[in-house]
C-alpha cells in the first residue's frame, strides 16, 4: 500500500494522471474529491478490518472442506465419493490438459511467425491454423464452462484477499464510481498533489516574492527615486558627450577670463565625475552584450525569440504569402488562357 501510494503520488507530480479518474469525470470534482479525502481513514480503517474476516472466514472453509475429505474419519462417505470421483473423471482431466499443451506448443512453433512483436502479429500456415480453430470449437466450448466456474472462484479469493487494499479498483472502469472505497483514495491523492506537489510549489513561492517585491518597491519611495534615475540614465548617456564638450567650453571661457583656483578644482571634479561615469555606462553595456552573445551561443534555442529575428521572420513570412498569391493569381490567369484558347479551337472547328 505504502508503494502504491508512493508511485501514484509520483506519477500526479510529473502530471501524469493515466491510471485515474480525468478532471472531466463527475466524480473528480473538487466537492467529491475533499469529502472523499475527509473519509480515506475511516474508510481505510473499516475496510481492513472487513477484509481481514473475510479473509479468515474462507481460509476455515477451505480447511474444514480439506478436513473433512481427506482426513476426517466420520465423512468417510463423502471422501469415498470424492475418490470415486477423482478416479472416474481423471482421464478427462488427463486429455483435457494434454489438448491444451498441444493447442501451445503448435501455437508457439507452428502458427506463429519469427516476424511477430509485442505490438505486431504474424500468423503462419493459416490453412492448418483454420482447420484447427474450427476443430478445436467443442472443446473449447466444454473448457469455457470450467473457465467460467473458475473465473468466479478466482474474482472471489482476489476480491476477498485484497479488500482493505483501497488502491485497487475492484469494478471495471465504466463502474468506477460504485467503489467508494477507491474513489476515497483517489481523493486522497489530488488533494496531497494540490497541497504538496513541490513544482507548484516553488512555482506558487517564485510568484509570491515576486508580488511581494513588488508591493515593497512601489511603497518605497528610494526605490522609485531609482528606478527614475534608471530610467534616465539612458538620457544621460546620450547627452554626456556633449555635456562634456559643455563643460570644455565653459573651462575654456572661464580660463579666458582667469578663473579662480576653487572654480578650477570645482570644473575638474566635474569633468572627471562624468567622464567616470561613461566609461562605468560603457563598461556595463559591454558586459551585457557579452553575457547576451554567450547564452545565444550556449542556447541556439532562444535566438528565434529575439525582437528582430521574430521581425525578419514575420516580414519573409510576408514575401512569401504576397509571392504564393501572385504565383496562384497567374497559375489562375494560364489556365483562364489555356480554357479561351481551347474554346476558341473548338468553336473554329
Amino acid at each position: 500500500m505504502i508503494l502504491s501510494y508512493r508511485s501514484n503520488i509520483l506519477k500526479m507530480y510529473k502530471g501524469n494522471y493515466t491510471g485515474f479518474p480525468t478532471r472531466k469525470e463527475q466524480t473528480t470534482q473538487p466537492t467529491y474529491l475533499i469529502l472523499s479525502n475527509i473519509r480515506y481513514g475511516g474508510y481505510q480503517i473499516s475496510f481492513t478490518g472487513i477484509g481481514i474476516i473475510m479473509q479468515l472466514v474462507l481460509l476455515m472453509t477451505v480447511l474444514l472442506f480439506v478436513s473433512m475429505v481427506l482426513f476426517d474419519p466420520i465423512n468417510a462417505g463423502l471422501r469415498s465419493w470424492f475418490l470415486e470421483f477423482m478416479e472416474y473423471y481423471w482421464p478427462l482431466t488427463v486429455i483435457s490438459a494434454t489438448v491444451l499443451l498441444v493447442q501451445f506448443l503448435l501455437v508457439r512453433f507452428v502458427f506463429n511467425s519469427s516476424q511477430s512483436t509485442n505490438g505486431n502479429i504474424a500468423v503462419k500456415n493459416r490453412h492448418l491454423y483454420f482447420n484447427w480453430a474450427y476443430f478445436m470449437f467443442y472443446f473449447n466450448v466444454f473448457w469455457g464452462l470450467l473457465t467460467a466456474t473458475l473465473r468466479l472462484l478466482k474474482s472471489l479469493v482476489f476480491n476477498v484477499c485484497f479488500f482493505s487494499r483501497l488502491d485497487w479498483c475492484h469494478f471495471p472502469k465504466r463502474f468506477q464510481v460504485f467503489d467508494e472505497g477507491y474513489f476515497a483514495y483517489v481523493g486522497l491523492l489530488y488533494v496531497e498533489n494540490a497541497h504538496t506537489n513541490p513544482v507548484m510549489r516553488s512555482f506558487i513561492n517564485i510568484v509570491q516574492e515576486a508580488v511581494h517585491g513588488r508591493e515593497r518597491f512601489e511603497t518605497n519611495p528610494f526605490s522609485k527615486q531609482k528606478q527614475r534615475n534608471r530610467g534616465n540614465v539612458a538620457m544621460e548617456t546620450a547627452g554626456l558627450q556633449l555635456q562634456s564638450v559643455a563643460v570644455l567650453q565653459d573651462a575654456k571661457h572661464l580660463h579666458a577670463r582667469s578663473p579662480s583656483q576653487a572654480e578650477l578644482l570645482a570644473m575638474d571634479s566635474v569633468i572627471s565625475e562624468r567622464l567616470q561615469r561613461q566609461s562605468s555606462m560603457a563598461r556595463k553595456r559591454s558586459r551585457t552584450r557579452w553575457f547576451l552573445a554567450l547564452t545565444l551561443a550556449n542556447n541556439p534555442g532562444l535566438r528565434q525569440h529575439r525582437s528582430h529575428y521574430i521581425v525578419q521572420f514575420n516580414a519573409a513570412l510576408k514575401r512569401k504569402s504576397t509571392q504564393t498569391v501572385l504565383e496562384d493569381r497567374a497559375d489562375v490567369e494560364r489556365v483562364q488562357a489555356a480554357a479561351t484558347a481551347s474554346s476558341m479551337l473548338c468553336s473554329a472547328c
